[in-house]
Order: C-alpha cells, then structure tokens, then sequence
C-alpha cells in the first residue's frame, strides 16, 4: 500500500503537549547519531532549547545559531572544539542559506525548491550524510521555518530520509499564515476587479513571495 505523502500546509497542527512529549521521548531515546527536524519560530525555538535543556540537565546540549550564509555545515561541525561530548545540537538559521535561492528555474512550487538552484548548504548535507553518521555521535535538530523544512525535504531527501521524527511546535503561527494567505487572496481579487474568477499566476506568486518573505523574518 502506498504511503500517503503529508501536506504540511494542509494537515492540522498536532495538539502541543503530545507533541513536544513525543519531541522528548525521541531525544531520549536517541543514542549516538541521530536527525530531528522542528518546526517553529525562532522565537519559539529560543525557548524550546531552554525547556530541553532543563528537561536533560545529563546530556551535553550544544546550540549552532547560524548568522550568516554557510555552504559546508559538517566542516563546522567538525570544528568544534567539544563535539566528542555533545550529545544534542540545536542548529538554527540554516534557512539564510537558501534566500540566494528563491528564485526562477526548472521544476518545485513557484520560485522555491527549483531542482536547477539546490543550495549548496543542502547539496553538502546529501553527499555527506555517511560522513555525519559515521563521525558524529550526536542527535542533530534542526530548527525550522515551514519553507526551510521544505527545502530539507524537497532538496535534501537523502539526508532528510534519515529523521527520526519530525515535530510540530509552533501551532499559533499556523493559524495566522492561513489567515493572512486567505486575507491577501481577498484583497487580490478585489483590487483586480474579478471576482469571481480564479486569481492569477502572478497574484499567486505575490502571495507565495510575501508569505515566504514572512517565514524568513524573524518575530
């Protein structure tokens, strides 16, 4: 029977409580290399790395907050002075590295996950996923937003395939994107004066750009 693919713009957010309970049980039950992928704000994400971090006090929990475009994410892994004793590492950021991007090209949704521009930081990540595994003794979590994941998942699915789980943890950013997308949507089709009749290409691409562009800023 064939798996049914998960519409993560779609399906309804999981209640908060299980999820961050399943969100724990994974991160203890993890020994040695392991992949998790959260989606939240960066906000929220702040938060959920000091909940683990009272949640564990044994393990050694690492934080990887990245400012600044990066295309080789296991050399700076790698550099770390302390990473035979970390045990988790929260990386967040990474999504700076695929604005260059969004843009026009063959194939994905839109401007984004164009299978002729694959960010390099991604392109890495597939080819050294063995690498990862067979250095690294550590559960790695990546904090995203929803266009981050879905690059992870559209142009690194040989890394992504590895996850352990993928979590849920910022329901209340959910329910205003929806919102908004739904308000712009209105407003599109009255400014255009067809209402009425589907919207257009490029009103789509101008609600997908400004959604994008919401997902990129931090709160």
């Amino acid at each position: 029977m064939k798996s049914q693919a998960i519409d993560w713009d779609e399906d309804l957010p999981p209640d908060p409580e299980e999820e961050y309970a399943s969100f724990v049980r994974t991160l203890k039950w993890t020994e040695g290399f392991g992949l998790a992928f959260v989606r939240c704000s960066p906000v929220r994400g702040e938060q959920l790395i000091i909940d683990i971090q009272k949640e564990m006090p044994q393990k050694t929990i690492e934080v990887l907050r990245l400012n600044e475009r990066i295309n080789d994410l296991y050399e700076m892994v790698e550099s770390l002075p302390n990473r035979n004793k970390i045990d988790i590492i929260f990386i967040s950021g990474i999504e700076k590295s695929f604005i260059d991007y969004i843009k026009p090209g063959y194939g994905g949704e839109g401007d984004f996950y164009k299978l002729d521009s694959v960010p390099r930081v991604l392109g890495n990540l597939n080819l050294q996923r063995e690498r990862f595994r067979d250095k690294f003794n550590i559960c790695f979590v990546f904090l995203l937003r929803l266009f981050g994941l879905k690059y992870f998942i559209h142009r690194a699915p040989d890394f992504f395939d590895w996850r352990s789980g993928v979590f849920e943890l910022n329901q209340e950013k959910f329910s205003v994107t929806i919102d908004i997308k739904s308000d712009l949507h209105e407003q599109l089709k009255i400014r255009a004066n067809v209402e009425g009749e589907p919207i257009s290409a490029i009103a789509k691409q101008a609600v997908a750009l400004y959604l994008a562009q919401l997902e990129v800023e931090d709160e």
